[in-house]
């Protein structure tokens, strides 16, 4: 195995994945600039680039996902990551630390889960069904006497949800509202990856 393979290697390794939930297996391509990360998602291959971005490649330029993306993502880099090229059916984006961010929502989720019997999601972003932009408005009431750390989390995630559905509005009659699909980028601003 080559230096250059090995060294890619390690850097993957200690790497916070892009997309979490749905990695099967890494493979090295061909492509000396490239891991190809499968997913379990057939719509999409994403890759990860030696200088730290990521390449989201789209099978079909009409995928819904794929304009959702190309609409909202580049003009609006305070809450989705950074867009830094789109060609044809590939989208280069910033790469976000996901592993904070799902540990955060799934600590929310617990504590809900524990005293409300409820997901974090009934609290931060409710469907019912309806078509667009309120399902923010229809998520359950919460009680004011949340624990300081809880109360902190929750608003940094409601306040982006609240963000994006007024962002998306009817495009998208759902946010893909769950824990893989946040990230910190490296200020520290909780983005979404997908919606």
């Amino acid at each position: 195995m080559s230096k250059d393979i090995r060294e890619m290697i390690d850097k993957v390794k200690n790497f916070k994945l892009f997309v979490n939930e749905n990695i099967n297996f890494l493979e090295i391509t061909n492509e000396p600039d490239f891991f190809r990360m499968k997913s379990s998602k057939e719509n999409s291959k994403v890759y990860l680039t030696k200088d730290g971005k990521i390449k989201k490649v789209f099978k079909d330029i009409k995928d819904y996902d794929f304009n959702l993306t190309k609409e909202f993502f580049p003009t609006h880099p305070d809450v989705f990551p950074i867009v830094y090229d789109i060609t044809d059916n590939v989208i280069t984006m910033e790469n976000l630390d996901t592993n904070k961010a799902k540990f955060e929502y799934n600590k929310i989720n617990n504590f809900f889960k524990k005293n409300f019997k409820k997901s974090a999601y009934n609290f931060l972003y409710k469907d019912h069904s309806s078509i667009g932009s309120g399902n923010v408005e229809k998520t359950l009431q919460l009680p004011n006497n949340l624990p300081e750390e809880i109360n902190s989390i929750f608003v940094k995630f409601r306040t982006l949800v609240y963000k994006i559905d007024k962002i998306v509005g009817n495009k998208n009659s759902l946010l893909d509202v769950h824990a893989d699909n946040f990230g910190y980028d490296t200020n520290g601003n909780l983005k979404m990856i997908d919606i």
